[in-house]
Parts: structure tokens; C-alpha cells; sequence
């Protein structure tokens, strides 16, 4: 959707209270959703979208809290727990990331607020990592190292103000060309990993687990479906 039509859309939420517009949905049910909770930079995510920090991230539970009844994805799934008297909310987080278990989860028991977390198979216990997460730390790299944008501008192809918007765009057939670069900028993904893990552990899921969180599926490896062979 172009950014003007997103703008005029949302025009309503600058002067009808959330309140309001719950009423006027008809919607008894809602399914807010996260990836990453940090106060600090991660650069595996930091040039894909903005996440929010523990303060500001309490500050949206508590603004839930008081319209939303948190429940399990289980218990919205049975019918005969159906029709409370408030809106509920089944509040979810994708990918796994360490933080899952470091900072969102003692967040939400401190409030008593259930939650799912979906994972990808194939990168839990950071054995392996999100084509787009090997993206963003290129980002990273060409921004602060005119060298490495210089080494990537002749890789890419493309101009070196065209860098960062030629790996945002990168997909498909096109991913194999990540791993490639990053040998030619000197950025080891493997020991990025092992110096700051990106995703949680099997003993951290099974914590999550122990806590009372309920874990799901979100593919083996985030797979993009639209490059998917039936």
C-alpha cells in the first residue's frame, strides 16, 4: 500500500479513542504481535524495522491491559470459553530472538500475561540465520565502512548510494549472493552469532515452556512463500 494511502487511513486514530474503534470494528478478539524487545543496538535487526525498547514496550502492555483480556491461543481456540465481557487480545512474538526469553518474558510473568512464541526450526540454538538478519548486519557494515560499501557497490552491481536499497530488496534467487559478500566485506555471520546471539536456546524454550508460554510453528527457516516451489 503506497505511504500516502496508509497516511489518509490512518487519520481516524489520530482523534478516535482506541476505545472507539474497537466498538465500531466489531472485532472481540485482537492479535498484537512483536519480534524484538531491546534497549540496545542490534544490527541484525536495526536497518529492517524499528523495535521497541522494555520502557516503551510496558508502556503499550499496560495501554492493552486496560482495554484487552490477555488470553491463551488455547483457550481462544475453545469454543466454550467464549463471550467474556472484554475484548481479548492472544499476544504473539516471531522468529525466536534471544530477547524472547532475556527481556519480553520476565516482562509479561511480572504482568501475568500469557503468550505465544513462534520459532523457526532450523535457527534455534543459532544454528543457522534469517536471510534478512544476514541482510541488515551488511546494512550495517557499508553504513559505517565507505571501503566495505565501495567492495559491495562492485559486487552488487549498483551504485554505492544504492547499496542498502539493493539489500533491502534482496529475495528469492538472489539470497545466495549474501553469504558470498560478507566473505568479501571480512563479516562472519557464524561468529556474530557467537558473540551476540541472535536467537534463544532449546534450554530457553523449554523455560518459556515451564513458565507457562506456549511455543509454535513459523516455518523451518522463515521462508519467504512466494519463491516456494508447490
Amino acid at each position: 500500500m503506497p505511504d500516502t494511502c496508509r497516511r489518509i487511513l490512518s487519520l481516524p486514530a489520530g482523534w478516535m479513542p482506541l476505545g472507539g474503534m474497537i466498538a465500531l470494528s466489531g472485532q472481540t478478539t485482537i492479535f498484537p504481535f512483536y519480534h524484538v524487545v531491546s534497549d540496545r543496538p542490534l544490527p541484525h535487526i536495526g536497518h529492517l524495522y524499528p523495535f521497541r525498547d522494555p520502557s516503551r514496550f510496558g508502556r503499550d502492555l499496560e495501554s492493552l491491559l486496560r482495554l484487552f483480556e490477555p488470553v491463551q491461543l488455547e483457550d481462544y481456540l475453545d469454543e466454550t470459553l467464549q463471550g467474556g465481557r472484554r475484548p481479548r487480545m492472544v499476544l504473539s512474538f516471531d522468529d525466536g530472538l534471544a530477547e524472547c526469553h532475556s527481556v519480553i518474558a520476565p516482562l509479561l510473568k511480572k504482568k501475568g500475561i500469557p503468550a505465544i512464541f513462534f520459532l523457526n526450526n532450523r535457527f534455534i540454538d543459532n544454528r543457522s540465520l534469517f536471510f534478512r538478519y544476514r541482510a541488515s548486519i551488511l546494512m550495517d557494515r557499508v553504513s559505517s565502512d565507505r571501503e566495505a560499501c565501495r567492495k559491495a557497490a562492485e559486487f552488487l552491481v549498483v551504485p554505492e548510494d544504492q547499496v542498502i536499497s539493493a539489500l533491502k530488496m534482496v529475495a528469492g534467487p538472489r539470497i545466495p549472493l549474501l553469504d558470498p559478500l560478507a566473505s568479501e566485506l571480512g563479516v562472519d555471520f557464524k561468529r556474530y552469532m557467537e558473540k551476540q546471539p541472535v536467537y534463544m536456546t532449546t534450554g530457553q524454550i523449554r523455560d518459556l515452556l515451564g513458565w507457562g508460554f506456549s511455543i509454535g510453528g513459523h516455518g523451518a527457516e522463515h521462508e519467504e512463500f512466494a519463491y516456494m516451489k508447490q
